[in-house]
């Protein structure tokens, strides 16, 4: 099934939230690819506003300087946030373990979002820990979870696109799941590709199974047909085969690109506020992506 078929699909068919997660413990899911712009933060925010109105209990973890997850779930000027999660003080012979830290550093995302959804803030100093070379640093976001995932029915990463970064390690590190978004375009295939192998690589290195690819989102998707989506779309096709049993798969669902998400970024509230037509069709395709992460987890 074409993407423009996915598309027309919202408009007929209501979606139901089918998340009953079978393989036990916490999903931590990490939003990656490694090109800018094809709606990583916008996919890790769409997802956490629909599965918190549908009753779950939703932790975003913001890991790119830029703090945009932060500022759209209106939080700002955090005292204490992910990247002092992550410092460690290469001089204290005795510093702090940091197992179960996150819970002192989570906040309920501002006023206009549920109480059901929580945030690990970013700010612009966490682009230090790129440069940060003390040992372990990767590590600490993953320890920091430690007992504290279980509170949450979903934990969001949004993943900077630095390829083979600290933070993107981190993240693979603490992540039990990996979604990778893609715009139909050049940077959409080359991001979800590249994405994929630096993710392999990161827990190979740091000695950890590989991690669980829900698949690749097909986002922002314009509803007038082009030339070039539709290459790129029959690219990913080829690329990850939808009903592949083995490997990433491109997965049966897609985003499309609508006004309503900026604006509601703009705003500081979750788009599922807005009760538009518009709302209704995101919402459908966020809920579709959040049964194929339930199917897999």
């Amino acid at each position: 099934m074409d993407v423009y078929e996915l598309l027309r699909g919202l408009s007929e068919n209501e979606v139901e939230l089918r998340w009953k997660p079978t393989r036990g413990g916490p999903v931590i899911l990490a939003i990656f690819s490694e090109k800018g712009g094809v709606g990583k933060t916008a996919v890790t925010n769409g997802l956490a506003a629909v599965g918190a109105k549908h009753g779950l209990r939703a932790l975003v973890i913001d890991l790119d300087p830029r703090a945009t997850a932060t500022s759209e779930l209106g939080v700002e000027k955090p005292e204490y946030s992910v990247n002092d999660l992550l410092y460690i003080d290469a001089s204290d012979p005795n510093p702090v373990d940091p197992r179960g830290l996150a819970a002192d550093a989570i906040l309920p995302a501002g006023e206009g979002w549920p109480d059901n959804v929580h945030v690990l803030a970013a700010e612009r100093a966490l682009g230090n820990r790129e440069f940060d070379n003390t040992s372990g640093m990767e590590q600490r976001l993953r320890l920091s979870l430690d007992g504290v995932a279980e509170n949450y029915d979903l934990v969001l990463i949004d993943v900077p696109p630095r390829p083979g970064g600290k933070l993107m390690t981190a993240a693979a590190l603490a992540a039990t799941h990996a979604l990778l978004p893609a715009t139909l375009d050049e940077d959409g295939y080359i991001g979800v590709h590249d994405g994929l192998i630096s993710l392999r690589r990161a827990r190979m290195n740091h000695g950890l199974a590989p991690l669980t690819v829900v698949g690749v989102l097909r986002n922002i998707v314009d509803r007038r047909r082009s030339g070039l989506a539709e290459t790129f779309d029959e690219k990913l096709a080829q690329e990850y085969p939808p009903h592949s049993p083995d490997g990433p798969r491109l997965l049966d669902t897609a985003v499309p690109k609508y006004v309503i998400r900026q604006e509601s970024r703009s705003a500081r509230v979750p788009f599922t506020a807005a009760g538009t037509a518009e709302a209704t069709l995101l919402e459908r395709a966020y809920c579709r992506t959040l049964n194929c992460v339930a199917e897999v987890a």
